[in-house]
């Protein structure tokens, strides 16, 4: 079912973008490497919003929003993000910060629904999965969310929070919302080959 004892990949659909999939295959050998146990969460519906990443380890929770980008890209904390087209116009499209702030607190919520996790907040980031293009300029997130690129995302896992719950208790958590236990091959099948066994 899953590639080693110690990950335990839960998704709710195919991933559908490569930012997604390139973010997948860094984790899992982000969480090899130092022979991490964790419950990875992918593509899924919480409270009306799709999920990319909920990261657990016994020790942190993290939430992550997997992003790439071919245009520069410019946004802040607040207010939509500007990608710059083809035809050198900016045009308008949702802040990513603001994304991952919104699940975050959606998952905070459903936790707290679920089990009782006191004042407990999940970390949030957004990973930018590959280069900036040049002309970008996008903030770097506060401590609510942080934004960075996919190593510097992996580097800050784990850093600063702590987690209300085992592992076991996540991947209850994972089957409660009808989540389904698989392979990394499986979560990064192209979507022509999807298909939950």
């Amino acid at each position: 079912m899953n590639q080693t004892r110690q990950l335990t990949i839960f998704c709710g659909g195919l991933l559908e973008h490569d930012s997604e999939r390139v973010f997948l295959r860094a984790l899992v050998d982000h969480l090899a490497r130092g022979a991490t146990a964790a419950v990875v969460l992918c593509n899924f519906q919480l409270k009306g919003r799709q999920i990319d990443f909920v990261v657990a380890t016994e020790n942190a929770v993290a939430l992550v929003e997997a992003k790439a980008t071919k245009l520069p890209v410019r946004g802040e904390i607040n207010g939509a993000w500007e990608r710059l087209s083809p035809s050198g116009e900016w045009a308008s499209f949702r802040n990513p910060y603001q994304q991952a702030l919104d699940a975050k607190n959606r998952l905070r919520d459903a936790m707290a629904q679920a089990a009782p996790i006191g004042d407990f907040y999940p970390d949030g980031f957004v990973a930018m999965t590959g280069e900036l293009p040049a002309g970008s300029t996008v903030t770097s997130g506060d401590f609510k969310v942080r934004i960075g690129s996919t190593d510097e995302v992996l580097a800050a896992l784990g850093a600063t929070g702590g987690s209300p719950w085992s592992l076991a208790a996540w991947q209850d958590f994972a089957r409660s919302l009808k989540l389904t236990a698989t392979s990394v091959d499986v979560a990064l099948a192209a979507a022509s080959s999807w298909a939950f066994s």
